[in-house]
């Protein structure tokens, strides 16, 4: 199969697109980022990766996790304020979330033999 030239032109506009739109909202993503889980570990690659003023990247990377700590600290401040209130609710979830996970593996590991045994998949 050959490849025809835009085809190649058009593989390359992605990434310059992508880096452009870090550029424009990399600070913001950087700060914001540093609030989701999964993705505050990975959230400097592409800081890295579009040469992101350091100084830029330290400030937000920094003014994002102190929020985020801080926040951290005190919901657990507040929470162990309330323990007694919240703790039968918890428990309460628990069983739920526990019977939830249960389902989840049963029902992965049911689609992976039913996938496994089927051939050319």
């Amino acid at each position: 199969m050959a490849v025809r030239p835009s085809r190649i032109a058009s593989a390359a506009a992605p990434s310059t697109s992508l880096r452009a739109r870090y550029e424009k909202y990399g600070a913001r993503t950087i700060f914001i980022c540093r609030f989701l889980p999964f993705i505050r570990g990975i959230a400097a690659l592409p800081a890295g990766a579009s040469r992101m003023p350091k100084r830029y990247f330290l400030l937000y990377h920094a003014f994002g996790s102190a929020i985020f700590c801080f926040a951290l600290a005190y919901l657990g401040f507040a929470f162990g304020q309330h323990l007694d209130a919240i703790l039968p609710a918890v428990q309460r979830s628990s069983r739920f979330i526990l019977v939830i996970a249960i389902l989840g593996v049963v029902s992965y590991l049911v689609m992976r033999r039913r996938f496994a045994s089927r051939p050319g998949l």
